[in-house]
């Protein structure tokens, strides 16, 4: 009896491919509540605790917290990537590429190592995702940082991106929206 030949199976939907493997954004092979996918996460976000705690959250993470997290990204519709800087793995995001209700593209995180802060890691991956974003969804992208992180608002302001209001989220603490300034997605200064 002959063989059948078998397609590859698909990429993982949850790290969509953004770009070539040489650019800081690229697919990660474990899936994101994979055992592997979750300390990855875990070691990303609690390098820098001071995220964690202006998120409400303390300093470092728990895999269950992350996995609850991850399980309600993937519930909406997001998808996880990793941010590489060469083979290493350096920082994760995630995306929304139609948020339902405003029909924008959304960043709905982005954490870099810390070890890799200040060296344009951040500015190149919020590039490239806006890059991405803007060719499922041509809407301006969108993000919201906690007021209470004076250094994200000001990273996200210097990357191209303005603020537009403020609202709560469902925590009911401060946040403002963000939304690329027009022309080509976000342009980083």
């Amino acid at each position: 009896m002959p063989h059948a030949i078998l397609p590859p199976p698909p990429i993982s939907p949850i790290f969509a491919p953004i770009s070539h493997a040489d650019r800081a954004c690229s697919p990660y092979p474990e899936e994101t509540l994979s055992p592997g996918g979750l300390a990855l996460q875990q070691r990303v976000i609690n390098s820098q605790p001071a995220f964690n705690l202006a998120l409400g959250g303390p300093a470092a993470l728990s895999l269950g917290a992350i996995r609850q997290d991850a399980e309600a990204v993937l519930a909406a519709g997001g998808r996880y990537l990793v941010i590489r800087r060469q083979q290493e793995v350096v920082g994760i995001a995630h995306l929304l590429a139609n948020n339902p209700f405003d029909k924008h593209p959304w960043i709905g995180l982005l954490v870099i190592d810390s070890e890799m802060a200040g060296k344009g890691v951040g500015r190149n991956a919020v590039s490239q995702l806006c890059h991405h974003l803007t060719r499922l969804n041509p809407a301006p992208v969108r993000l919201c940082v906690q007021l209470s992180n004076p250094a994200a608002l000001a990273f996200w302001q210097r990357c191209g991106f303005e603020q537009i209001e403020e609202d709560l989220d469902e925590e009911n603490r401060p946040i403002a929206i963000l939304q690329a300034i027009p022309h080509n997605g976000a342009n980083p200064r």
